[in-house]
């Protein structure tokens, strides 16, 4: 392990370890403070932030670009140190803190014995919905980059799997991904995130923005439904869970078509719960770097990075 690595990974297990110590309000009002002194002081992505929801919303005003930006980095400071503490949460907080609706369609795919797609995004607490549909007993499994420092990522690993999920590596290929739905669990999917070359261009607030196809391939593939599934803070500081109705691949299209119409359904619903609660998404990514081949000055397969 090399010296940064082993320094990053101490800091994490120490945050974990001083989090979860303190009262539940202390550790939002830090997370809030932290989430103040990086957008104002170290302005970590904060240009991207601001230009991203200036193109989002063409309407606001400045200030109230400005005002949803503070707002936005504060939520993730909440939601860092509520990360924290979910290795030293019981089953009962958890339960405390995330109410989970719209079960239904996990039940029944449940009761069929097929499998299950569980489309999420970057947007509320996304790791608490998993964790509380891990504790509602369902299968899940949680698709997850390795990071390259492999004792966080193997800290992080362990956490989720004490919340009942279970974790496989996207390293290991598309037919390891399969097999979950295959044999009738579910598998959950990050989808908000820039896709590259390899993405399907679907509008998100009215901007091309390369999407993972994966989500909708394995669905195809194993003939399983997929749903939409997020975590909004309330005002007490817990999470409502939702899981919407069953987007479902049509069949009177061919592959290609099915696979866009299903992924541009899923996407709709993201962005119906991103300008209901815009504070609460994930505006640092640069979610619309890489550009469509027309955009690009018509070099297919060299996308080219704006501002967003």
């Amino acid at each position: 392990m090399s010296l940064r690595h082993r320094f990053e990974y101490i800091l994490l297990r120490s945050v974990v370890f001083f989090v979860g110590l303190l009262p539940v309000r202390a550790a939002r009002r830090i997370g809030s403070g932290l989430g103040d002194v990086a957008f104002s002081f170290l302005r970590i992505r904060r240009r991207v932030t601001l230009d991203n929801l200036s193109q989002a919303f063409p309407e606001w005003s400045r200030e109230r670009v400005t005002d949803v930006a503070r707002a936005c980095y504060r939520h993730f400071g909440i939601t860092f140190l509520e990360l924290a503490r979910f290795p030293t949460m019981d089953d009962d907080e958890i339960r405390a803190l995330v109410t989970l609706e719209g079960v239904e369609a996990l039940a029944e795919a449940r009761e069929r014995g097929s499998g299950l797609v569980l489309c999420t995004g970057h947007y509320g607490n996304w790791e608490a919905l998993g964790a509380r549909v891990a504790l509602a007993g369902f299968p899940i499994w949680v698709a997850a980059k390795t990071q390259s420092n492999r004792a966080v990522d193997e800290y992080v690993t362990r956490g989720r799997e004490l919340r009942g999920m279970r974790v496989l590596k996207v390293e290991e290929g598309f037919r390891r991904m399969l097999r979950p739905l295959r044999d009738g669990e579910f598998m959950t999917f990050l989808f908000d995130q820039d896709a590259g070359r390899r993405g399907i261009f679907v509008d998100f607030f009215g901007r091309p923005a390369s999407t993972p196809v994966g989500v909708v391939r394995f669905a195809r593939m194993t003939r399983s439904p997929i749903v939409f599934g997020y975590s909004v803070r309330q005002p007490d500081g817990t999470y409502l869970a939702r899981i919407e109705a069953p987007v479902r691949m049509r069949e009177d299209l061919p592959t290609e078509e099915a696979e866009r119409d299903a992924l541009e359904r899923l996407v709709e619903q993201l962005e119906a719960r991103v300008r209901e609660h815009p504070e609460h998404w994930f505006w640092m990514h640069r979610r619309w770097k890489t550009r469509p081949p027309e955009a690009a000055g018509g070099t297919l397969g060299v996308p080219r990075e704006e501002a967003g």
